[in-house]
């Protein structure tokens, strides 16, 4: 085997040994920050602070009471943004189960847009709420990107041939 092709090798499997490093980081900060301080609702004395299992709890209070029978009506916008937000937490685990499959690219870059608008939905909450990200909230999101950014970036390294267009090239 030349040596280009030995360091192309080399390098391919050092690329998906980082990847996947990255992804099970991120999986640890993102679990990690359920058990931090996420969020401040309020200000002053009455202000109520939510551990990050406090805010996942919620979230999925509020999913479940999205396809329960309604007796107001619709939801309004803000159970929707707290519902959205709290998808994040399945779509994580999936997004790290689905990097096993090379196959599934185009899938979990889906699933690492959707993540996106999660964190967008999140972050809008706060702003109409007036609440305040505590470390746990930053961590959880820090977690959630290093996933969705490492599981959705093609993992292999182009060898000579699709390097050169589709013919091998000879370099001293």
């Amino acid at each position: 085997m030349p040596l280009q092709q030995r360091r192309q090798t080399s390098d391919r499997i050092l690329s998906q040994w980082i990847l996947w490093a990255l992804r099970l980081l991120g999986f640890c900060i993102f679990v990690w920050a359920f058990f931090l301080p996420a969020i401040r609702a309020g200000s002053g004395t009455s202000a109520i602070v939510f551990d990050g299992w406090k805010c996942a709890s919620i979230a999925a209070t509020e999913t479940v009471a999205l396809f329960g029978k309604s007796a107001g009506g619709a939801p309004s916008f803000e159970v929707l943004l707290v519902a959205i937000s709290g998808w994040i937490n399945p779509l994580v685990p999936l997004l790290l189960l689905l990097s096993f499959a090379r196959s599934l690219l185009v899938v979990r870059r889906v699933l690492a847009v959707l993540v996106l608008l999660c964190i967008a939905a999140t972050w809008t909450f706060f702003a109409l709420q007036k609440a305040t990200p505590l470390i746990g909230h930053m961590l959880w999101i820090a977690g959630a990107l290093l996933v969705a950014v490492s599981a959705s970036v093609n993992r292999s390294v182009p060898g000579p041939a699709k390097a050169a267009g589709g013919r091998v090239v000879n370099e001293p």
